[in-house]
């Protein structure tokens, strides 16, 4: 683990084996792998060792749960600009597609402190367990009519329902009127779509760069109704009025907060029930014990995560075991491996609802946990009680299938019948 990432070394059986699943990781095209990453390379990481050394992308690869908590932990793993090593950018795109540049990277998932602290600082009032607690009724309520124009046949359960709820509830705390919410849910696509890329590409940094100009010039409009409001913009719109907010970081983050505040939560929502349709004996124990719905949450968080990767870059040197993670590296961190890591969980390829102290990686951890956590999990339980109630029957119509992004663990659709 500790070879010099710039001496070329003859590779073994076991180090052919890590290295070709990983570069089936970032291409990420092939059937096989994109309906199944666990046996196909996740497993593989797990027999290569929980901190391994990936020569061709000069960067470590962590599999292993104990080691991905504690470097994330570690304040020497900062985030920097790791979508533009993800997604190598000649200097000519970055200079065509500077407003999309400029707008992503102002966001605090692409931050350090104090910068990052700064801008977190900013919307954190809004997310606290209190805060979080008091949108119950509103978070229920949506659900429910999302449910009400769906159920009686069959639908998309993903496309029709749990998408649009999850996109319901942050637009509504940014204070974006209803009519809006599409809006959001199409700027999301081209975010997506290029964090989970592996290839810089004109036809993505296009669509990324025409998203986020609209995007800025929307929240232009929106600034004027929404300065001195107690929503979540109106509160962003003070922090910019007071000179702790630049206004690429307010877009950026207003931005940042529907895109992570929909898209993991729909998948989320999506594949859990999937995986309580294919496991139906897990749904029965659920369906007879409502007290387990929190735990079984959690069990969805570890077992099939919405986030797949996390990435940092090393601001000072760290010594792992005999690894040296050296100013400057890339760190890759397979969550999902982490998540099923057999020293950790028994039975880890398993779903179990009840299965004790489900640990995940699913928020990440440290300076960078989820910053809406807490609403997922309000989210998430309440969509599977509704669940629960209003589609006791639900079977499943056809088998989804997966989108080939590595990083963003998602169904193209989920048709069922309930």
């Amino acid at each position: 683990m500790g070879t010099d990432a710039g001496a070329p070394t003859a590779m073994s059986p076991s180090d052919l084996e890590f290295h070709t699943a990983c570069a089936r990781m970032m291409a990420f095209s092939e059937p096989e792998v994109v309906a199944d990453p666990y046996s196909t390379i996740y497993s593989v990481f797990h027999d290569a060792g929980p901190v391994r050394f990936l020569d061709f992308a000069g960067a470590w690869v962590i599999s292993g749960y104990e080691e991905a908590s504690a470097i994330l932990r570690d304040a020497r793993a900062g985030s920097g600009v790791h979508a533009l090593k993800i997604a190598p950018v000649p200097v000519e795109y970055r200079v065509t597609y500077a407003e999309a540049f400029d707008i992503i990277t102002a966001s605090m998932s692409f931050m350090d402190p104090p910068d990052h602290t700064r801008v977190r600082r900013a919307v954190q009032a809004a997310f606290t367990p209190r805060a979080i607690e008091e949108m119950r009724p509103f978070v229920r309520r949506t659900i429910n009519e999302q449910l009400d124009g769906v159920l009686g046949g069959t639908f998309d359960f993903y496309q029709e329902v749990a998408l649009p709820y999850p996109a319901a509830v942050i637009c509504d705390m940014l204070g974006v009127p209803p009519e809006d919410r599409s809006k959001f849910m199409q700027w999301n696509e081209p975010i997506t779509a290029f964090l989970g890329q592996q290839a810089a590409t004109d036809e993505v940094l296009a669509a990324l760069r025409d998203e986020m100009v609209d995007c800025e010039q929307y929240f232009r409009g929106l600034v004027d109704v929404s300065r001195g409001t107690p929503g979540l913009f109106g509160r962003l719109i003070a922090q910019h009025d007071d000179d702790r907010l630049s206004w690429p970081e307010l877009v950026a983050n207003a931005l940042f907060l529907v895109t992570a505040g929909h898209e993991t939560t729909a998948s989320l929502m999506s594949t859990g029930l999937y995986g309580l349709l294919r496991n139906p004996g897990q749904f029965s124990l659920l369906r007879q014990n409502r007290e387990l719905l929190p735990n079984a949450v959690e069990e969805f968080l570890r077992y099939d995560a919405p986030l797949h990767l996390d990435f940092r870059s090393m601001l000072a040197p760290m010594e792992f075991g005999d690894a040296l993670l050296d100013e400057g590296h890339m760190v890759i961190f397979s969550l999902a491996a982490a998540n099923h890591d057999p020293r950790v969980h028994q039975r880890a390829d398993a779903l179990d609802v009840t299965r004790a102290n489900p640990q995940h990686l699913a928020f990440a951890q440290g300076n960078h946990f989820c910053l809406g956590a807490a609403l997922a999990r309000l989210e998430a339980q309440e969509g599977f009680a509704a669940v629960l109630d209003r589609m006791p029957d639900v079977a499943l119509s056809e088998t989804p299938a997966y989108r080939p992004n590595p990083m963003f663990r998602s169904v193209e659709s989920l048709m069922v019948t309930a």
